[in-house]
């Protein structure tokens, strides 16, 4: 029993390893089985280097997607809203991979999300990536010891937190979340990764706000960032 089930672990460590090579096949085929005319305006990362091409990967069919409700959660705010594409396997799966295929090889240690949208996608990306994934949550949800991290919002504070054993000294951290618009969620997480550690090697999102200046804010910390998407508000 104990070989049989050391048998099967190996097995399953092999087809870990391989999982990569078969998704590339079902990748291409993905990407021609969701089309869409939308225009989207499409970045290739902080190296400048064309990691995958829009036309091929369906960056701009994903981009389609995102629904926009206007007025939520305040008057005059367009909302972004991803859950249309987490709720399709299609989509859902080449979100996953964009972000995949443009981390892989990267020697990333371990994904950290931000509250909430973040722990999805991260999660499914660390999973790709074969390493752990780390939460950073809304003060008071997690129920460890932790680290606290205040930053400012339009009208008053918030505060995000992390298990203070969460992250490792020397840690190479990849931090995610949906968008980046102000950038004060991002940066409070570069913050809390930063004292335990860490070394963010990158923070990444679906969609940059490019008018708001958030992701100017997170390169001026010496944080790359990658967006799959950039909005200059005009849409």
């Amino acid at each position: 029993m104990v070989v049989l089930a050391s048998l099967k672990f190996a097995l399953l460590i092999l087809a870990s390893q391989l999982r990569f090579a078969t998704q590339a096949a079902y990748y291409f085929q993905a990407a021609r089985n969701v089309k869409c005319d939308y225009n989207a305006i499409f970045t290739y990362g902080n190296q400048q280097k064309m990691r995958f091409h829009p036309d091929v990967m369906g960056v701009d069919n994903l981009a389609a997607q995102i629904r926009k409700i206007p007025n939520f959660p305040k008057d005059g705010i367009l909302f972004h809203d991803i859950t249309t594409v987490l709720q399709s396997p299609e989509y859902f799966r080449l979100l996953v991979d964009l972000f995949t295929y443009h981390y892989m090889g990267q020697n990333i240690d371990v994904v950290a999300g931000l509250e909430a949208r973040g722990f999805i996608i991260g999660a499914a990306l660390a999973y790709q990536l074969n390493v752990g994934f780390v939460p950073i949550r809304k003060k008071g949800k997690l129920p460890f010891d932790t680290i606290s991290q205040t930053y400012a919002l339009e009208y008053g504070e918030a505060t995000v937190e992390i298990h203070k054993d969460a992250i490792r000294e020397g840690s190479r951290v990849l931090l995610i979340d949906d968008l980046v618009a102000t950038g004060g969620t991002m940066l409070a997480g570069v913050e809390l990764i930063r004292r335990l550690g860490g070394e963010v090697v990158e923070a990444c999102a679906i969609l940059e706000f490019t008018d708001l200046d958030g992701g100017k804010k997170i390169r001026e910390k010496n944080v790359p960032l990658f967006s799959l998407l950039k909005n200059d508000g005009s849409m």
